[in-house]
């Protein structure tokens, strides 16, 4: 009986690390922005994303009219989380090795993408090691 105890709290602890890569996998992530961008089409509607997303762009690139300029502080002052999450997309600050429009570090993604890495080995590491407590917890009770 203490054997079930034991492997039913082990279990309660690998399941859920598991099925929570598992299931952020399943989202739809095109080119790595696209949770995002679909969060941000939900919150807004599709017309008005693509009028920030295109005032982002003038922005960017210094073509913003003053007219332009106004709509933008507008939508901004209205969306606050959209713009946002937008902002971070399109300048490429996630962190993770994807960038956006503005590439930071010269275009190097070396730094970023070994976070990555490490933390995939670091689940891949949990994974086997859980694999390997229920190979052995299964192990002792057949024992017993």
């Amino acid at each position: 009986m203490k054997n079930i105890r034991i492997a039913a709290v082990i279990a309660l602890l690998v399941v859920p690390s598991v099925t929570g890569s598992v299931s952020a996998s399943a989202i739809n992530t095109d080119a790595g922005y696209g949770m995002m961008r679909t969060i941000e089409t939900r919150a807004l509607g599709d017309e008005l994303h693509e009028e920030m997303e295109d005032l982002m762009v003038k922005m960017m690139a210094g073509t913003m009219t003053e007219v332009e300029a106004q709509r933008m502080v507008e939508l901004m002052d209205q969306y606050p989380g959209a713009q946002s999450m937008m902002m971070s997309r399109m300048m490429g600050m996630n962190g993770f090795g994807g960038f956006g429009m503005m590439p930071f570090g010269g275009g190097n993604s070396f730094g970023s993408s070994t976070w990555v890495w490490v933390a995939g080995l670091t689940s891949f590491v949990w994974l086997a090691a859980g694999a390997l407590v229920v190979v052995w917890l299964g192990k002792q009770i057949v024992k017993k």
